[in-house]
C-alpha cells in the first residue's frame, strides 16, 4: 500500500469521525426540541391554575394587611389629631423643622 491510498483511508475516516460527532449534537437537540415541545404542551394548564392561585393569594394579602392596617392607621390618626390641638394650644409651629423638638 503506498502513501497515497494510506493519505485517502484517512481521508475518509476523517470524514466518518467528523459525520458521527457532528451527528451526536444533532441527535440531541432533536430529541431535546421534542421534549421542549412535549412540556410546552403540557404546562398551560399549570399556568392558568398558578395564576388563579396568585391571583387570590394576592387578593387575600390585601384583605388581611387592610383588617390589620385600618385600627393602626385610625390611632395614629387620632394622636395626631390630639397633637396638633396640643401644638396649637401651645403655640408651636408644626410646619417649621426647627419647632419639631418642641413637639417632644
Amino acid at each position: 500500500m503506498t502513501l497515497g491510498t494510506w493519505r485517502d483511508i484517512a481521508i475518509v475516516l476523517l470524514a466518518l469521525q467528523l459525520f458521527i460527532m457532528l451527528l451526536i449534537p444533532l441527535v440531541i437537540a432533536f430529541f431535546s426540541m421534542r421534549g421542549i415541545n412535549w412540556v410546552h404542551g403540557k404546562v398551560p394548564p399549570l399556568w392558568e391554575k398558578a395564576h388563579h392561585y396568585s391571583h387570590l393569594m394576592r387578593d387575600k394579602t390585601g384583605e388581611i394587611s387592610d383588617r390589620v392596617v385600618a385600627p393602626v392607621l385610625r390611632t395614629r390618626s387620632r394622636v395626631e389629631s390630639w397633637a396638633t390641638v396640643v401644638d396649637r394650644v401651645r403655640g408651636v409651629d408644626r410646619s417649621s423643622p426647627t419647632n419639631e423638638e418642641n413637639r417632644l
